[in-house]
């Protein structure tokens, strides 16, 4: 089973129709919200779920020895990543430094993150069936206000005043 994580971030950019099409996948999921990513940890911390994805315009993830705990970095303090598997899903575009949250070691080539099988992949087509819990974050600092994400946010129930 995996453990979903949404940044909404991801959406920046995209078609109004690619967010209400994803929203429809959470319909009857039990949804955890945070303000900030790495306030999803403790919710994904609660017991090993085998696997992590990550809908993210940011990997969220670093090879070296992090730095303390920030939004940028919480995925390298997952409990149970040794024995497990995490997968980055972000935007279909040509990614840039601005996706990565690493500074020198790249952790989906050269290692060191920690985790006993890392992965990414363009897109949020998902093994729905798989996931069994869902985080969703709102990243203030990263999220494009536009209406759609007003919309969103008031389909799952994301208080509006996180966004000030």
């Amino acid at each position: 089973m995996s453990y979903l994580s949404v940044d909404l971030d991801f959406f920046n950019g995209r078609r109004d129709f690619d967010v209400l099409s994803f929203a429809k996948h959470l319909a009857g999921k039990k949804l955890f919200l945070a303000k900030y990513h790495h306030e999803l940890l403790p919710h994904i911390n609660e017991r090993d779920y085998g696997r992590l994805i990550n809908v993210d315009f940011h990997s969220d993830v670093c090879g070296e020895t992090p730095y303390p705990l920030n939004e940028g970095n919480w995925v390298n303090y997952v409990t149970w990543k040794r024995g497990g598997w995490y997968t980055w899903r972000y935007p279909c575009r040509k990614l840039t430094l601005d996706n990565y949250c690493h500074e020198k070691i790249d952790p989906f080539t050269e290692g060191g993150s920690g985790w006993g099988r890392i992965n990414k992949y363009c897109g949020c087509d998902l093994y729905w069936p798989g996931v069994e819990r869902v985080g969703i974050c709102l990243s203030p600092d990263w999220v494009q206000r536009r209406k759609i994400l007003y919309d969103f946010m008031d389909m799952i129930k994301m208080p509006q005043e996180w966004l000030e």
